[in-house]
C-alpha cells in the first residue's frame, strides 16, 4: 500500500494558489472554445507532462455557450404556442419537436447544441499508468473554461434559477398538450398562451442577454480551484499496481458539459470497472460530498463512493457533510446519466457564474481540502 493521503494544511497552499492565480489573473477568464481556454489546456498538459505522467491534449468541436443552444429552444415554443391560435396542428408538431429537443439536452445528449456554430477546446489528459496491468480505472476531473456572467445569476435572480428552470420545463411539456386540446376544439385553453408566452418570453431575454450581453468571467472558484486540486493529486499520486488513473482537464464545460461528453465518447470505459470523480466550484466552503444531484429529478451518486469519500474526510479530521445539489448540472451527472458510477467534490456557490469570481475572493485552502479528499477516495479504491 502506498501512503496515507494527507490532511491540508495552511502552509500547503502555494500551489494551490499558484495555479488559481496563473488561470484566473494571468490567463484571465476563459471562455468555452476561446484562445485563453486553449492556453490554459496546453498550461496544464505542460505541468502533466513535467510530473512524469503519459500526457495528451484531446481537441474536439462544440458551441461556444450553452445560451444559444436555449434561446433557439425557447423561441420556437414561442412560435408554437402563438400557433395555436391559428394553426393548431403546426403548433403541436413545432412543440413536440422542441420537447423532444429540450429532453435530449437535459439529458446530455446534446442533440440541438452540436447544430449551432461550434469552435474548438480541448482536454487535457494525464495518465498514470498502472505498474502491473490495470483492473480498474479512476477517472479525476476538473473543468478548464470560465462561464460568462448573465443577468440570470445575478445574485437577485441566481436564486430563482432552478423554479426558473422547472416553469420552463412546464411550459415545454404543457405546450404540446394545449395544442391537442384546441385541435380537438377545446378552444378555452387558447387562452393559456398568454402566461406560457410571458414564461417564455422571459427566458428569451434572460438567453439573449446570456449569449450576447454576457461578460465572461475570471472563473477563479469555477473552476481554476478545482483544477488546482487537480494539480495537486497529479504531484501527490504515483503508479498503483492495477489502476489506471486519468487526471482530466475538461475543456467545454461551460457550453454543455461538452468536455466530458467528449471523454466518455472516445475513452470507451468499462462501466464495472472505471469510477468518474469530479472536482468543481472549491473555491470556498464548506466542501460537500455531492449524494444527489439534477437541476431536474435527482441523480444518485455512486454509493460505495460517497461512503468512501465520508470515511476519507473523517479520518482527516475534516467536517465535509452529504448534500444534494440541484443547480446546473456538473460532469459527474454526465457519467450518472450513462450508468457509471461516478462522484462530485462541489464547494460553496459563492460568485458563481458572477463577475465578482474573481482571485481574491477564493480561499485555496478549499481546494486543497480537495485535493486531500480526492486523494483518501483514490487510494482507497485503487488499493481495495
Amino acid at each position: 500500500m502506498g501512503p496515507a493521503a494527507k490532511p491540508p494544511s495552511r502552509t500547503m497552499q502555494s500551489t494551490a494558489r499558484d495555479t488559481i492565480d496563473h488561470l484566473a489573473c494571468t490567463i484571465g477568464p476563459r471562455p468555452a472554445g476561446s484562445p485563453a481556454e486553449w492556453e490554459a489546456a496546453v498550461w496544464v498538459t505542460a505541468r502533466f507532462n513535467g510530473l512524469g505522467l503519459e500526457t495528451r491534449l484531446h481537441e474536439f468541436r462544440c458551441p461556444s455557450a450553452f445560451a444559444p443552444t436555449y434561446l433557439v429552444l425557447l423561441s420556437a415554443n414561442l412560435v408554437a404556442a402563438g400557433l395555436c391560435w391559428a394553426e393548431p396542428l403546426a403548433a403541436l408538431i413545432v412543440s413536440l419537436l422542441v420537447l423532444a429537443g429540450f429532453a435530449l439536452e437535459t439529458l446530455g445528449c446534446a442533440a440541438v447544441a452540436r447544430l449551432m456554430p461550434r469552435v474548438t477546446s480541448g482536454n487535457a489528459v494525464g495518465r498514470i499508468a498502472a505498474t502491473e496491468g490495470a483492473h480498474r480505472t479512476i477517472v479525476i476531473t476538473a473543468h478548464l473554461d470560465s462561464a460568462f456572467a448573465g443577468l440570470a445569476f445575478r445574485p437577485g435572480l441566481v436564486r430563482l434559477f432552478r423554479p426558473f428552470f422547472l416553469g420552463v420545463v412546464a411550459v415545454t411539456m404543457g405546450c404540446p398538450l394545449m395544442a391537442l386540446l384546441v385541435l380537438c376544439g377545446i378552444d378555452a385553453v387558447v387562452w393559456a398562451t398568454v402566461p406560457v408566452g410571458l414564461v417564455l418570453l422571459w427566458g428569451i431575454v434572460l438567453m439573449a442577454h446570456q449569449a450576447v450581453i454576457a461578460q465572461p468571467t475570471c472563473g477563479a472558484g469555477d473552476n481554476a480551484a478545482g483544477v488546482a486540486a487537480l494539480l495537486l493529486l497529479a504531484e501527490r499520486l504515483r503508479p498503483f499496481a492495477t489502476t489506471d488513473v486519468l487526471l482530466v482537464a475538461t475543456g467545454a464545460e461551460e457550453a454543455g458539459l461538452f468536455g466530458m461528453i467528449e471523454l466518455l465518447r472516445s475513452g470507451r470505459f468499462d462501466r464495472d470497472t472505471t469510477y468518474f470523480l469530479n472536482i468543481d466550484n472549491v473555491g470556498a466552503g464548506p466542501l460537500r460530498i455531492i449524494e444527489r444531484e439534477g437541476i431536474l429529478a435527482p441523480l444518485r451518486a455512486d454509493t460505495t463512493m460517497v461512503d468512501i469519500a465520508s470515511s476519507v474526510a473523517s479520518d482527516l479530521g475534516m467536517e465535509v457533510r452529504r448534500d444534494t445539489y440541484r443547480a446546473l448540472p456538473v460532469e459527474s451527472a454526465v457519467a450518472i446519466m450513462r450508468h457509471y458510477r461516478a462522484l462530485s467534490l462541489v464547494g460553496t456557490l459563492d460568485h458563481w457564474h458572477q463577475v465578482t469570481d474573481t482571485a481574491e475572493h477564493v480561499d485555496p485552502f478549499v481546494a486543497e481540502q480537495a485535493a486531500a479528499v480526492a486523494e483518501g477516495i483514490v487510494r482507497r479504491l485503487a488499493e481495495a
